[in-house]
């Protein structure tokens, strides 16, 4: 999601790009947050890291993948994986550590769709 797959290099990917996320990266990134954040805070550790992999699956279909998103979401998957994200947050061209980064909050605005769908219920 944050690298190039396919480069020989360890580099950042190219669709990872310093953009606004539209409205359904948004909604994505904020729930995420409150969930992630929410599991933690529960302990509920696998259920947390089930969230994560939701929110990587959902941004590695994207064309085009916000910094700013790749950024939070290597601040919460942090405390689960150090290592990999200090040299992914580096990747990002960060040279402070990620340590010292403030826990991400959401947005309640964020959280709900604009539009309903009309579904039909089939009998």
């Amino acid at each position: 999601m944050i690298v190039d797959e396919r480069a020989d290099a360890t580099q950042l990917s190219p669709a990872v790009q310093e953009l606004e996320p539209t409205d359904e990266q948004n909604r994505m990134l904020h729930l995420t947050i409150m969930e992630v954040t929410q599991d933690t805070e529960r302990m509920e550790f696998n259920t947390a890291i089930a969230r994560m992999m939701e929110f990587t699956n959902h941004f590695t279909r994207e064309q085009q993948r916000p910094k700013n998103a790749m950024r939070t979401f290597l601040v919460m998957l942090s405390p689960y994986a150090p290592h990999l994200c200090e040299e992914l947050w580096q990747r990002l061209g960060h040279e402070e550590t990620l340590a010292y980064e403030t826990w991400p909050t959401w947005d309640e605005n964020l959280l709900t769709e604009d539009s309903v769908t009309d579904r039909k219920s089939v009998v």
